[in-house]
């Protein structure tokens, strides 16, 4: 039992020295220190994140409380295992994922004891605290830390409200442009950490397939392949004509699996002898592969090799021994190292008609850049000018984030500009909109037609006048309850418009 604990406390030990040296002096003194600090942290590339995180959450739980607040389970699952294996510290855990009873007890825990390290989901944002206490926050561009529910809070904002001796920490592969407004206004300092690694990027414009960055990596460790869409064709045209293959009731077809009938997405209707519409082809070609078909054609290319599929409700928590290919869906990847990662439907993911696709996008290839094995190989289906390629090129997601702010002030878009989404009956939302461009302190947007029955509105205003805009709205749904009427739905900040 000696020899183990001397063991144990010499592996820690070097652990220690290893961060010490990985992060420099100057900020692991800050870190190992009660001092304020208000930090912004890139995740290293081919650095274990989970392990990462856990080590400054250590060096700091060292001297006050810390928060650690993560996307969900998966996250808390792999930063607990990292911080029992160095260190002898109790962890308390408040997750959904826990049963009542326990739950109920952690939090009673964090409420009448002190626990040195508190590690939570997105709900335990409002865990009490000590005043000069540390909360560090992973990923908060992450969906999974916006409440869809009223008031449609967020990670983010919650710990940012705490008290002035409050230390904050995000840490994340590629922050979140409203992280990244304030960096830019200097109220968080950013830290950016370059692992000693050799990584090679290939872009698609390279004259090389990703099947060679494939081959060429299996004999030194397995290959993580991320694609876009789970299924298997999900929309195919026809090869003559290239017209959408549709269904009698107007759906577009999809095929679920190599040897299933074409079927409809909206009634389900099965086509046995499909054919075009327009020109009577029977040939279909694909234009959407799911990620089934990806993973047949790559079988094919790369005979006896066992490949494994992530996604959906399928999920693979850890990587299968020996060398192997998988393929995920963002956020479905297993953990583990890999010897190369190739990033499938680039176009696709960066090119989504919503505000935050290419922050998503960025979140997601950057995180996987983090699974990656110090000698390996990065195949993205972009061109090597891509602002994102050239990030990678760097080594820090933060090179093509401010030229996107740049065009979000420009285009008076978040972090700039508060948004609130209001929804109701079209009557109401449009005489609403109507009283709204009269007093020219809003940029207005709509009114969008939901359905028969409902429009949406869009309102914008400068952050300085976001406090307004929360009073307006609170004073128009009290009058309607008032009086009876039919309450807007309104939702402020919301995660993508």
């Amino acid at each position: 039992e000696k020899m183990n604990t001397v063991l144990e406390t010499e592996s820690a030990t070097q652990e220690n020295d290893d961060f010490h040296k990985f992060i420099g002096r100057a900020d692991f003194g800050m870190l190992n220190s009660n001092q304020r600090i208000k930090w912004a942290v890139n995740l290293p590339i081919a650095t274990d994140s989970a392990l990462f995180v856990a080590k400054i959450a250590l060096t700091r739980a060292q001297f006050n409380q810390v928060l650690l607040l993560v996307p969900d389970e998966k996250d808390i699952r792999l930063i607990k295992k990292q911080i029992t294996r160095i260190s002898k510290m109790n962890v308390v855990e408040l997750s959904s994922n826990l049963d009542s009873s326990t739950r109920y007890r952690n939090f009673l825990q964090t409420c009448f004891g002190v626990p040195k390290i508190i590690v939570a989901n997105r709900s335990g944002a409002f865990t009490n605290l000590q005043s000069d206490s540390t909360v560090i926050v992973l990923n908060d561009l992450d969906a999974s830390h916006y409440e869809q529910h009223s008031p449609g809070w967020n990670s983010r904002d919650v710990t940012l409200l705490r008290d002035k001796n409050t230390s904050f920490i995000f840490v994340s592969a590629s922050h979140s442009l409203e992280i990244a407004r304030l960096i830019d206004v200097g109220w968080l300092e950013q830290k950016i950490y370059k692992s000693k690694s050799e990584i090679s990027i290939v872009a698609s414009d390279s004259n090389r397939s990703f099947l060679s960055t494939i081959k060429k990596s299996l004999s030194s460790g397995s290959v993580l392949v991320t694609v876009s869409e789970k299924g298997y064709a999900n929309v195919f045209l026809c090869s003559k004509c290239r017209n959408s293959a549709k269904c009698d009731c107007g759906g577009k077809l999809q095929i679920k699996s190599s040897n299933s009938q074409p079927e409809c997405y909206l009634c389900a209707k099965k086509v046995s002898d499909w054919h075009c519409n327009y020109c009577g082809d029977t040939r279909p070609y694909v234009i959407s592969k799911g990620i089934d078909r990806n993973a047949e054609e790559i079988g094919k290319a790369n005979p006896n090799i066992p490949i494994y599929v992530s996604s959906g409700n399928k999920q693979i928590e850890d990587l299968p021994e020996g060398h192997c290919i998988v393929l995920s869906t963002a956020g479905s990847e297993p953990s583990g190292e890999y010897s190369a990662v190739v990033m499938l439907d680039g176009e696709n993911i960066f090119n989504r008609p919503t505000l935050r696709a290419e922050e998503i996008a960025r979140l997601n290839w950057f995180s996987n850049l983090s699974r990656l094995s110090s000698k390996s190989e990065v195949f993205v289906s972009l061109s090597n000018n891509h602002p994102v390629v050239q990030s990678m090129l760097k080594g820090s997601s933060s090179y093509s984030v401010k030229r996107e702010l740049e065009n979000r002030e420009a285009a008076k878009l978040p972090p700039y500009y508060r948004v609130a989404s209001v929804s109701g009956r079209k009557l109401d939302i449009s005489k609403f909109a109507e009283n709204l461009k009269n007093t020219k302190n809003y940029e207005i947007t709509g009114p969008v037609e939901i359905n028969d029955l409902e429009s949406k509105l869009l309102i914008r205003v400068e952050s300085s006048g976001g406090s307004d805009l929360v009073d307006l709205l609170d004073d128009v749904v009290k009058i309607q309850g008032i009086k009876g009427n039919k309450i807007f739905r309104v939702r402020l900040d919301p995660y993508d418009l």
